[in-house]
Protein backbone atom coordinates (compact mmCIF):
# COMPACT_ATOMS: atom_id res chain seq x y z
CA UNK A 1 0.00 0.00 0.00
CA UNK A 2 1.95 3.63 -1.05
CA UNK A 3 -0.41 5.71 0.41
CA UNK A 4 -1.42 4.60 3.77
CA UNK A 5 -3.47 6.95 5.18
CA UNK A 6 -7.44 6.06 4.14
CA UNK A 7 -10.16 8.63 4.56
CA UNK A 8 -13.96 7.74 5.24
CA UNK A 9 -16.93 9.64 4.87
CA UNK A 10 -20.10 8.47 6.90
CA UNK A 11 -17.26 7.03 8.81
CA UNK A 12 -19.96 5.58 11.40
CA UNK A 13 -21.55 3.52 9.55
CA UNK A 14 -21.60 -0.62 9.44
CA UNK A 15 -20.60 -0.03 5.52
CA UNK A 16 -17.68 1.95 6.52
CA UNK A 17 -16.60 0.48 9.51
CA UNK A 18 -16.04 -2.93 7.46
CA UNK A 19 -13.92 -0.85 5.00
CA UNK A 20 -11.92 0.64 7.89
CA UNK A 21 -11.65 -2.84 8.99
CA UNK A 22 -10.00 -4.31 5.93
CA UNK A 23 -8.15 -0.82 5.28
CA UNK A 24 -6.18 -1.77 8.78
CA UNK A 25 -5.78 -5.15 7.50
CA UNK A 26 -4.13 -4.30 4.62
CA UNK A 27 -1.69 -1.71 6.92
CA UNK A 28 -3.32 1.59 6.84
CA UNK A 29 -2.08 3.19 9.50
CA UNK A 30 -3.80 6.91 9.14
CA UNK A 31 -7.48 6.43 9.09
CA UNK A 32 -9.37 10.04 8.78
CA UNK A 33 -13.20 9.47 9.46
CA UNK A 34 -16.09 12.19 8.69
CA UNK A 35 -19.40 12.03 9.80
CA UNK A 36 -22.05 13.66 11.65
CA UNK A 37 -21.74 12.27 15.31
CA UNK A 38 -19.36 12.71 16.72
CA UNK A 39 -20.02 10.25 19.46
CA UNK A 40 -20.14 7.18 16.85
CA UNK A 41 -17.36 8.35 15.23
CA UNK A 42 -15.17 8.29 18.18
CA UNK A 43 -16.20 4.34 18.70
CA UNK A 44 -15.51 4.16 15.03
CA UNK A 45 -11.91 5.57 15.01
CA UNK A 46 -11.30 3.32 18.68
CA UNK A 47 -12.40 0.29 16.49
CA UNK A 48 -9.86 1.41 14.15
CA UNK A 49 -6.64 1.57 16.11
CA UNK A 50 -8.09 -2.04 17.49
CA UNK A 51 -7.74 -3.06 14.00
CA UNK A 52 -4.41 -1.71 13.99
CA UNK A 53 -4.25 2.12 12.86
CA UNK A 54 -1.81 4.07 14.84
CA UNK A 55 -3.63 7.41 14.17
CA UNK A 56 -7.05 8.07 13.42
CA UNK A 57 -8.92 11.73 13.18
CA UNK A 58 -12.21 12.71 13.27
CA UNK A 59 -14.16 15.50 11.21
CA UNK A 60 -18.10 16.26 11.81
CA UNK A 61 -19.40 16.59 8.21
CA UNK A 62 -22.46 16.37 6.72
CA UNK A 63 -22.21 16.08 2.90
CA UNK A 64 -25.89 17.41 2.89
CA UNK A 65 -25.17 20.42 4.52
CA UNK A 66 -22.96 23.33 1.94
CA UNK A 67 -21.94 24.91 5.24
CA UNK A 68 -20.44 21.99 6.50
CA UNK A 69 -16.76 22.49 5.90
CA UNK A 70 -15.44 20.20 3.81
CA UNK A 71 -12.79 17.35 5.17
CA UNK A 72 -9.11 18.06 3.79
Amino acid sequence: MDNPERRRTGGSSDIARAITKKLCAARAHTVVLAGRSQELLDVAAAEAQEYGATKTDTVLFDAEDPRTPSAR
